[in-house]
């Protein structure tokens, strides 16, 4: 069974790619995908789901 699997539900629902959340972040995509790939500690989780809400946030304000 694949890990975060919320995490991973959210991005695709909201289109975010690992490459978006990497940006918003400041980190690198291959940086995300190795964090995917284990869980997350409760520090990580929420920097994650943070930014997901962030880029989701602006994505929203885009469209006005």
């Amino acid at each position: 069974m694949k890990r975060n699997v919320g995490i991973r539900v959210l991005m695709m629902e909201y289109g975010i790619t690992q490459y978006d959340l990497a940006e918003q972040l400041g980190v690198t995509p291959s940086w995300i995908s190795r964090l995917l790939r284990e869980n997350l500690s409760e520090e990580n989780e929420s920097r994650i789901n943070s930014a997901i809400e962030s880029i989701k946030r602006g994505r929203n304000n885009e469209k006005f």
